[in-house]
């Protein structure tokens, strides 16, 4: 869950070229350290220069070649602007980092609750690198927070 710090049992690490942190997790019960809450979610904001580039979306081609190199897959980030809306009914949320905007899709499961709320919002956001679709790991705002 969402701002929840927990600890989970990890089998092994399974890196791949546009996700290298990834890990296999045990199947065992995660354990609930403790809550995270509002007020110190700027102690996890990470400061990367640029979400993996400009736009919207990284070549495949380009991460396989070694042309880029992908550090983490996944960013927790505090933009200076968050707007979310929805476009031909695909949920969407146009942020601003580091004076850079990027469109992205959204797949955080609260997205409906969120975009009842103020369409323009300060916050945090958790920004991932997505699986490979038509030639490009295209960027998720996996999380609004």
């Amino acid at each position: 869950m969402p701002l929840e710090m927990v600890t989970v049992d990890v089998n092994r690490r399974v890196p791949l070229k546009h996700q290298p942190d990834n890990v296999v997790i045990n199947d065992v019960k995660w354990i609930k350290e403790k809550n995270i809450y509002s007020q110190d979610l700027g102690n996890f904001v990470e400061s990367p220069a640029n979400l993996w580039g400009a736009g919207d979306r990284v070549s495949a081609s380009k991460i396989l070649s070694g042309d880029i190199e992908i550090a983490q897959s996944l960013y927790f980030i505090k933009p200076e602007k968050v707007e979310v809306y929805k476009k031909n009914e695909k949920r969407r949320a146009s942020i601003t980092y580091n004076g850079e905007n990027y469109d992205l899709a959204v797949t955080d499961p609260n997205f409906d609750k969120i975009q009842s709320g103020e369409k323009k919002m300060q916050g945090y956001v958790c920004v991932s690198l997505g699986e490979e679709f038509n030639g490009d790991h295209y960027k998720i705002a996996a999380a609004i927070i």
